[in-house]
């Protein structure tokens, strides 16, 4: 199955569809209406197959594109020991990037402000849980990892898989106008 990875920009193209029936064999001239000039939103698509991403393929891009997104939990406030947050090409440095609150929640609130600072990345906080969305192409790889340099694990992220989840177009079927 087919997993859509990104979208190119939406266009529209004319289309010439009839008002009703027509019977191209007939030679009555009620039976050759004009046709009415409409158009139709197209955009391309990438889609990734099991072995590769294919290209250019053609087809119609509704609603908006979903961002990539993940979540940040302070899940120790103890920064006895240096921690870092690596978010996409940037890397976050706690107590250098962004400062540790009296508790995890205070810190959650720092690392949202600091995220929001970064070009393409938007981040709110809520208790200790910091929800991050890209809203770059949903073709980028978007590192989402923690480094910890001591015993304690601060942070735990969703999903842990070391990349943000990948974000979507949908396609739908071609609405005239």
């Amino acid at each position: 199955m087919a997993t859509i990875r990104g979208q190119g920009a939406a266009f529209r193209t004319l289309v010439g569809i009839y008002p009703y029936a027509t019977d191209p064999s007939s030679s009555k001239v009620f039976d050759h209406p004009a046709p009415l000039r409409q158009t139709v939103t197209v955009g391309t698509i990438l889609s990734a197959g099991a072995t590769k991403t294919t290209p250019g393929q053609l087809g119609l891009v509704g609603g908006v594109v979903s961002p990539q997104i993940g979540t940040i939990e302070v899940a120790d406030n103890n920064f006895a020991s240096r921690a870092e947050l690596v978010l996409g090409e940037y890397h976050l440095l706690v107590n250098v990037d962004f400062m540790v609150g009296a508790a995890a929640a205070d810190t959650a609130v720092a690392l949202a402000a600091v995220i929001n600072t970064l070009p393409g990345f938007a981040a709110s906080a809520l208790l200790a849980v910091v929800s991050v969305q890209y809203e770059g192409s949903s073709t980028d790889d978007v590192e989402l990892r923690a480094l910890h340099y001591g015993a304690v694990e601060n942070f735990v992220l969703t999903p842990d898989t070391g990349l943000m989840a990948k974000g979507s177009p949908s396609v739908v079927s071609p609405t005239l106008t």
